[in-house]
């Protein structure tokens, strides 16, 4: 990642907090097909994406759908002589959209959400 996060988290727009809008069943089903298309992309490029890569992916392309989210971040104690290991995901509504089969065991540290419309407008 070239850009400091603060930096990066202004350019998409996020803002500290969870989302509290309201979001639709068209928006949640929308927001997984791009969580499901953002995991396939990272699977064929030639480097590793990290979660954090695919977090700000999937929530600037939801942002530019108008679907509102949050991206998380979250620690756990490993083994490991640095003691912790970091994750990122993103929800949409109560569904997660992308990270949400490695998030056990993470505790979140911060919520930013992108704003979206609401259902129906």
């Amino acid at each position: 990642m070239l850009l400091p996060f603060r930096r990066s988290a202004r350019i998409l727009g996020l803002k500290a907090g969870e989302m509290a809008a309201l979001v639709g069943d068209a928006q949640v089903e929308q927001a997984e097909q791009v969580g499901w298309a953002v995991r396939a992309a990272a699977s064929r490029t030639p480097w590793h994406d990290s979660c954090l890569v695919q977090a700000l992916a999937t929530t600037a392309m939801l942002r530019r759908r108008q679907i509102p989210a949050t991206l998380f971040l979250g620690v756990a104690k490993t083994a490991t002589s640095s003691g912790l290991a970091a994750h990122a995901w993103v929800c949409c509504g109560d569904s997660v959209v992308i990270g949400g089969a490695e998030r056990a065991g993470f505790t979140p540290v911060g919520a930013f959400s992108t704003p979206g419309t609401t259902p129906g407008r």
